[in-house]
């Protein structure tokens, strides 16, 4: 190669991030991972193996939560790790302001809070035909009193149609751009998702969620029930579990800055300058 970086940044937990940290690992360059130290604890799950790796191959650990950081001093890697904040709060903070969510919402005949916002995409539920019949069920019982925006995933798609999931009464649209995402949810009474960004993004709009899956890396989101878990093969839970998410009074409810203070890019960048 004719590159011969100092440094390799890495993101997250998907493929192209392992395959970023084995390259780096097999070279002499460094090897920083942004949004390191997040663990479910379930092995089986592909990003968890790729997040593991990559922590542990990794020279610097910029970790968005202080959860995190703990995680990796558990697995003895807190010599390497800091508590930067999360760059996904930069980055909404930064487009919040330049939002026209009553544009975004009006292209899409919606009314503030007037609406539920579902995303369902995840493998653990669209390749598991009684998980993904138990959510649109729960979904469907919320239908005609409250409309039900669902960005469709190409993948949800074509298992829907498989299984023959009815999508009658569903406000079903294409998947949209981040911005456009980012003024739904502040704009939605209720997020309904399988989607680990997508429960963070509700948890900076102060917007109630349950997470259709049977954990989360984002555990503080969880605090004082802004986001709520519920197992997606039971169908009455979900329903339970949308109702409580319902109730909650985003006025007056507790809310922890939890992810930093809108500044993890600089901070990243500033410690990088240092290394080099």
């Amino acid at each position: 190669s004719t590159e011969t970086p100092d440094m390799m940044l890495v993101y997250g937990d998907t493929k192209s991030t392992l395959a970023g940290a084995l390259v780096a690992a097999k070279t002499s360059c460094k090897l920083a991972h942004v949004e390191a130290g997040l663990r479910s604890y379930r092995r089986g799950m592909p990003e968890e193996v790729n997040r593991v790796v990559t922590d542990n191959l990794s020279d610097i650990l910029f970790c968005p939560t202080i959860t995190a950081k703990d995680n990796l001093v558990l697995e003895g890697k807190g010599s390497n790790s800091l508590v930067v904040g999360d760059v996904m709060y930069d980055s909404y903070l930064y487009y919040a302001n330049k939002l026209d969510i009553n544009k975004v919402l009006y292209s899409f005949n919606l009314q503030h809070n007037q609406y539920l916002l579902a995303t369902i995409h995840r493998a653990e539920n669209t390749d598991n035909p009684s998980n993904l019949k138990s959510i649109f069920s729960a979904l469907k019982t919320f239908l005609p009193d409250m409309d039900i925006v669902l960005p469709l995933h190409p993948r949800t798609k074509k298992v829907v149609k498989e299984l023959h999931i009815s999508l009658d009464g569903f406000h079903v649209i294409d998947p949209v751009s981040y911005r456009t995402m980012i003024s739904l949810l502040s704009g939605s009474r209720l997020i309904v998702t399988d989607s680990g960004g997508l429960q963070k993004e509700a948890y900076f709009a102060k917007t109630p969620c349950v997470t259709v899956r049977d954990e989360t890396e984002w555990v503080e989101t969880l605090v004082n029930g802004w986001n709520r878990i519920s197992p997606p093969g039971h169908k009455n839970d979900i329903v339970s579990s949308i109702k409580s998410a319902m109730d909650i009074n985003t006025n007056n409810s507790a809310y922890i800055e939890s992810y930093g203070d809108g500044h993890a890019s600089e901070k990243i960048i500033s410690h990088l300058l240092k290394c080099t």
